[in-house]
């Protein structure tokens, strides 16, 4: 409800569940029941801007302006989002606000219902229902990808990819159309980001968090 009170354009309800596991279908269920229910029970689509003239969101967005600009400005005198990244800068400004929030839950300064506030005499931490892996899907999806690459035409493969690897070394060309171009060919995912790796190498996190 926040999300269309905020005026997104399209909103996917994510399962409880999905943090940890594919979710079930009584999970996925029940999150797709919340979004009709606010959809077609509570009225709330029936107006364009339901808080239209609230001097409290007006006064709230305001804010959190002014703090996203703050945070722009910030990187920007860091030296910019790339090197913040690559020296750790922002995956530290990450964990700290995390181990602030972890340090507020269990002291109780921030509430979650159910798991520092109102919780039941002797309630336990129980993920509920799992979700089941039918065994023969991964045989079924093995099965096809040992077709395919059987099927196609490795010649036009190995000329998307070899494209792919002369535009990753100038590194001046948007790789995006020549993905697109791999995965027309029917080249794997696999064998896209090998090509890239080669070039660029891997991503390590920094460790100074």
């Amino acid at each position: 409800m926040s999300a269309v009170l905020g005026g997104a354009q399209s909103i996917f309800t994510c399962a409880y569940d999905e943090a940890f596991q594919i979710p079930t279908e009584r999970n996925a269920e029940i999150a797709l029941r919340t979004q009709q229910i606010i959809a077609f029970e509570s009225g709330i689509s029936k107006t364009v801007d339901p808080l239209g003239g609230s001097y409290f969101v007006e006064d709230l967005t305001d804010k959190m302006e002014q703090e996203t600009l703050e945070v722009i400005d910030e990187l920007d005198e860091y030296g910019g989002v790339i090197k913040a990244i690559e020296e750790g800068y922002i995956q530290s400004k990450i964990a700290n606000r995390a181990l602030e929030r972890k340090k507020k839950i269990d002291s109780g300064e921030t509430v979650v219902v159910g798991q520092n506030w109102f919780r039941r005499e002797n309630q336990k931490n129980e993920h509920g229902e799992t979700f089941s892996l039918d065994p023969e899907t991964a045989n079924r999806v093995t099965e096809k990808y040992h077709v395919l690459k059987a099927s196609r035409d490795d010649q036009a493969v190995t000329q998307c990819l070899e494209k792919l690897e002369a535009a990753a070394i100038t590194d001046t060309e948007n790789v995006m159309p020549l993905l697109v171009d791999c995965c027309h060919a029917y080249a794997t995912v696999e064998e896209m980001v090998n090509t890239l790796t080669k070039v660029w190498g891997e991503f390590q996190e920094p460790l100074g968090l």
